[in-house]
């Protein structure tokens, strides 16, 4: 049964060649496409030869096993690595467990619709490239072109990166997280864009908004996409 559910789900992308387009992809989502007890709460994402899985409940070691000898096998390529992040435990106790093979200790990038971005697979809770925003990503490469914009909450600057690429004239990045702002100018540099057509800020949204209204600073397109949940000096949302 398991075979069937995790086949199907290859194909369908395989016969859209959404596998040509990008070496980073969400293979499987049992939410939508799985009503398996322990499969519909696993999802499977590939970046390029790594399988990132996360649990949102706990699944047994037979199901894990069974699930990676399926995908290693199906998959058009060598997979060098599988890991897990089981989301069924306590947020704060959530870590990343390599399942087989040896993941990379560092960040390596992926190349999306042309596109490369830096993930990273190893002492971290998320790879750093959120999959369900490749549409997005996609465009804004196709309409940013001499676009001012301001990239809010935005993790790791994937989105400016990919309006840049489509061809912006200035980027914003601002993100209340230091630690990502840097993963952010990394993935900029990475792509070889000049320090001077991006700004990057450590800082709180709802603190920067009321400044770059002061300002008179305006922008062609602003991308707000905020997580679930943060803190800050000001308490949580």
């Amino acid at each position: 049964m398991l075979e069937t559910i995790l086949k199907s789900a290859f194909e369908w992308r395989n016969q859209l060649g959404l596998l040509n387009e990008s070496e980073a992809l969400r293979i499987f989502y049992g939410p939508g496409e799985s009503n398996h007890p322990e499969l519909q709460h696993l999802s499977a994402d590939l970046y390029k030869d790594h399988l990132w899985l996360t649990a949102w409940k706990k699944i047994s070691s037979k199901v894990l096993d069974e699930a990676c000898e399926i995908m290693t096998r199906i998959l058009p390529f060598k997979i060098e690595a599988i890991v897990l992040m089981d989301r069924s435990v306590v947020a704060s106790e959530a870590e990343v467990v390599t399942l087989r093979g040896t993941s990379r200790s560092g960040r390596f990038a992926v190349k999306e619709f042309g596109v490369k971005y830096l993930v990273q697979m190893e002492k971290t809770k998320h790879p750093g490239l959120f999959l369900d925003h490749s549409p997005l990503r996609f465009w804004l490469q196709q309409t940013q072109k001499n676009k001012t914009v301001l990239n809010l909450f935005s993790y790791t600057g994937s989105l400016s990166v990919a309006a840049a690429h489509g061809g912006a004239r200035k980027v914003t990045t601002l993100d209340l997280s230091k630690h990502t702002i840097e993963w952010a100018k990394e993935n900029w540099a990475n792509s070889g864009f000049s320090p001077e057509a991006g700004d990057f800020i450590y800082g709180d949204t709802f603190e920067w908004l009321p400044k770059f209204k002061k300002r008179g600073e305006q922008f062609d397109t602003i991308l707000c996409d905020p997580p679930s949940f943060s803190r800050s000096k000001n308490g949580v949302f």
